[in-house]
């Protein structure tokens, strides 16, 4: 990391059904650890990294100072004052898949898209954060992010039904959708994100065109695997 101005870590391990969660929970604890070490070791001073907003309380409040209680304890294990960290917390994470990812996935793995979708609202908060002001003038910079708009399962097959036809018939049953909770998006302190990140709340692109952008990108990767003469199995 020697010559870096800054670190941006994304990488942790998936839990849900692919590791044990003990084993992950460690990895992705002591990997965080070790990346913020090397960081320091190399004189980088600034670093920000994608956390979850899993880390709150599930229904708020969603200060910087804001815990689950699983996290908590956690978290006041590990304190560098000599090094300005920003947290961005996002909860589920939609839109197009990372450029090359057909590279990166040489066989056929549909299960491979749950881990490479982004947010582009996200991705340009990450950015931000490398110009943020300093912990040491703005607090602790810690920032649970959610998508103001109201969205869920049932109104993306909606969407892709009346505008990818062509899919019509690999789309699930609307009854076989589950229906998510009420967005509490309105108590995320976007104020103090626009403030410290300039991360503007009608930034974010609206959920139609996540979904469309997203199923786009997911079938030109589909097309590639294809054209390469790969088999592909759907379930």
């Amino acid at each position: 990391m020697k010559g870096l101005d800054a670190v941006i870590h994304c990488a942790a391990p998936m839990i849900a059904g692919k590791a044990d969660p003990d084993a992950a929970l460690k990895g992705a604890i002591d990997g965080s650890l070790h990346v913020l070490q090397q960081a320091s070791d190399a004189g980088v001073h600034k670093v920000v990294v994608t956390g979850s907003a899993a880390s709150f309380p599930m229904n708020g409040p969603f200060s910087p100072n804001d815990w689950s209680d699983i996290t908590l304890d956690m978290a006041k294990q590990s304190d560098n004052p000599g090094m300005d960290v920003t947290i961005i917390c996002p909860s589920y994470i939609f839109g197009p898949v990372a450029p090359g990812f057909a590279e990166l996935t040489p066989t056929v793995n549909f299960r491979a898209f749950s881990s490479a979708f982004f947010l582009y609202s996200l991705v340009n908060g990450h950015i931000l954060a490398l110009d943020a002001p300093p912990s040491s003038v703005v607090g602790c910079k810690r920032f649970a992010i959610r998508h103001p708009e109201q969205s869920d399962f049932r109104e993306a097959i909606h969407i892709l039904m009346k505008e990818r036809p062509q899919v019509k018939d690999r789309l699930p049953e609307l009854s076989s959708a589950p229906e998510w909770p009420e967005n509490n998006g309105h108590i995320v302190d976007y104020e103090s994100i626009e403030k410290v990140l300039l991360l503007k709340k009608d930034s974010f692109k609206s959920w139609r065109e996540t979904v469309l952008d997203g199923l786009d990108s997911v079938l030109a990767v589909e097309n590639s695997w294809k054209a390469k003469g790969r088999k592909l199995l759907r379930q």
